[in-house]
């Protein structure tokens, strides 16, 4: 009589298809990772604000004549892509600021339009209250000057070089929407062309701001 070989054990199909897949999960969630909406590329921001915009005021090389500025409301637009060291961006805004214009026969009493175009950087936000810094450099422009006495080269624009440093708080609303107050001190130095030596080309400007931010795509930054 033969001696008898020792069995080895054998798997059962249907255990085998079990195994198989309670496996399947595990190896498809390691092997296939799909990224939520909320990951996809870096944030893309719009902002709306309104402000409380104070000027010094400046000596005006055109008109030969000081233009002792107001206060204003400054209306300002902006649009941001994101980085992780922060958001790079423009922004737009006008304002109209009320004017009185030293000339050697009296004061012409007007307004004048503020308009500036600007590249930006913001910090990052964060999910809770955070802290907000602000850097913008670009063009200021004072154009479309109106006053009850006609002045020299009323319609001409005025351009001049501005930069701004603001610092506030923003407020979440939500995942994709920041509310946030911000205090920018402005530098404005304007052309040279037709000013007295010794007369300073500087003004400081003083803009308290109040805007809402919306994230249209991307994660947070």
């Amino acid at each position: 009589m033969s001696p008898r070989l020792p069995q080895v054990p054998t798997v059962r199909p249907f255990a085998l298809a079990v195994l198989v897949l309670a496996l399947a999960p595990e190896a498809g969630a390691q092997i296939l990772r799909v990224p939520g909406a909320q990951s996809n590329g870096p944030p893309v921001h719009v902002s709306a604000e309104v402000g409380f915009l104070d000027s010094q005021g400046r000596f005006d090389g055109p008109s030969q004549t000081y233009w002792n500025l107001g206060q204003g409301i400054q209306y300002r637009a902006s649009l941001s892509f994101g980085t992780r060291l922060g958001a790079f961006g423009v922004s737009g805004s006008t304002a109209s600021l009320p004017v009185a214009a030293s000339t050697g026969l009296g004061t012409a009493r007007g307004d004048v339009d503020q308009r500036m175009l600007l590249a930006t950087f913001r910090s990052p936000d964060a999910p809770r209250l955070h802290q907000v810094i602000e850097v913008s450099l670009g063009m200021a422009q004072w154009s479309g000057l109106d006053t009850d006495v006609a002045l020299p080269t009323d319609a001409e624009t005025r351009s001049a070089f501005a930069l701004l440093v603001g610092y506030g708080i923003g407020i979440p609303l939500g995942s994709r929407a920041t509310v946030s107050i911000v205090q920018d001190l402005g530098t404005i130095v304007g052309s040279k062309q037709d000013v007295p030596a010794g007369t300073t080309r500087v003004v400081r400007q003083y803009t308290t701001r109040l805007g809402l931010r919306w994230r249209l795509a991307g994660r947070r930054s």
